[in-house]
């Protein structure tokens, strides 16, 4: 993820507890740059459910699926 800087081989393996650059400032902006890119809006609680990269995926999908 470019917003985290970490490498093309880390993306798929990316969890909240293990990459270090996800801290509690940098995964609000992961979300605010997802709402901005896919032009969406989510929850406080969809946001606190994201513990790795799969989740995110989840959740945009769900998002854009409405």
């Amino acid at each position: 993820m470019k917003l985290m800087e970490i490498g093309t081989d880390e993306v798929a393996l990316a969890e909240r507890e293990k990459t270090t650059r996800w801290s509690s400032l940098m995964h609000i902006e992961v979300f605010f740059a997802l709402e901005e890119e896919f032009d969406l809006r989510f929850a406080d609680d969809e946001m606190a459910f994201a513990e790795s990269r799969n989740d995110l995926v989840e959740i945009v999908l769900a998002a854009l699926m409405k």
